[in-house]
């Protein structure tokens, strides 16, 4: 009973689910930017797997707890533009 003076409240469980992120890139010409785009969204926290494709120009981004803000963050860090596929 979480009445009782003393009593300690229990701690919340929070379960990570898998999560989905497709990215938009623009900017990249080559396999080089490819591989740019592919590591600087893998070094991002929670990321399980990236696919980076040049001639459609998306990044398909899968782990836990994505951030969406953080992979565009990345990206643009990078040197390219990106935007979130809805």
């Amino acid at each position: 009973r979480s009445g009782r003076i003393g009593a300690r409240p229990r701690p919340a469980i929070v379960r990570r689910m898998p999560a989905t992120v497709t990215l938009q890139i623009s900017g990249m010409t080559c396999g080089g930017c490819v591989r740019h785009v592919k590591q600087a969204l893998a070094d991002v926290p929670g990321i399980a797997s990236v696919e980076v494709e040049l001639t459609s120009g998306r990044a398909v981004v899968h782990g836990q707890a994505l951030s969406t803000d953080a992979l565009v963050a990345a990206v643009v860090e990078a040197g390219y533009q990106a935007q979130p596929v809805a």
